[in-house]
C-alpha cells in the first residue's frame, strides 16, 4: 500500500476550489454507503465534495460506489483498491493527504444526515481559533488515567468523535 497516497492524488483535479470534502471509506456495507451518500447529496451544500475510497469491494461496496459516482459525477469521486486490508489509519491518512480542500470532513458511512449538518461545522471553522468541529465531543477522564472519556457539551473538548467531524487543513501539521 505504499502507492496509496499517489493513487489518491486523483482527488485533486476533481475537488477544484471546493471549501470542503467529505472523506468516506467503503469497507463493506453497500446499503449503508448508499444511504450515507444519498443523504449527503440531499443535505450537504453543493460546494462540498465527496471522496470515497473503496477498500477491496467488500460485499459489493465498490460496485455500489461506482453506481453512485456515475449518478453524481459532479459530487462523488470514487477511488478503488483491488485488495482489502489497507487499514483504517493508512486509508484515512491517504484520503486526507490527497484532499486539497481547506476543510476535510471525516465521516463514517453509518452516519446518515437528515438535515444539513455540514454547514454548522463549516461555520464553526470560520473562527480562526477553531481547528476542528464535530457533532459530539468528549473530555478525558483524568481520574481514570486518561483511559476513558465522558460526554461533553458544546465548546472546547479534548476529543471529537469520528462519526462526523471537520478539520481545518492548516491545523493538521500541529495535530
Amino acid at each position: 500500500y505504499a502507492d496509496l497516497p499517489a493513487l489518491l492524488r486523483e482527488i485533486q483535479p476533481t475537488a477544484g476550489d471546493r471549501r470542503a470534502t467529505v472523506g468516506l471509506l467503503a469497507e463493506g456495507w453497500p446499503d449503508d454507503l448508499r444511504r450515507c451518500i444519498d443523504a449527503l447529496i440531499a443535505h450537504a451544500p453543493a460546494e462540498v465534495g465527496i471522496a470515497v475510497l473503496d477498500l477491496g469491494n467488500v460485499d459489493g461496496a465498490g460496485d455500489a460506489l461506482h453506481e453512485l459516482a456515475v449518478a453524481h459525477p459532479d459530487r462523488v469521486v470514487e477511488l478503488h483498491l483491488a485488495q482489502s486490508g489497507a487499514g483504517w489509519g493508512p486509508a484515512r491518512a491517504a484520503l486526507l493527504a490527497a484532499d486539497p480542500a481547506d476543510v476535510h470532513i471525516i465521516m463514517d458511512i453509518s452516519t446518515v444526515l437528515d438535515g444539513d449538518a455540514i454547514t454548522p461545522l463549516l461555520a464553526a471553522l470560520d473562527d480562526p481559533t477553531v481547528a476542528g468541529a464535530g457533532w459530539r465531543g468528549a473530555n478525558f477522564d483524568l481520574d481514570d488515567a486518561w483511559r476513558s472519556v465522558s460526554d461533553a457539551g458544546p465548546g472546547e473538548v479534548d476529543v471529537l468523535l469520528g462519526y462526523l467531524m471537520a478539520v481545518r487543513r492548516s491545523a493538521l501539521p500541529e495535530a
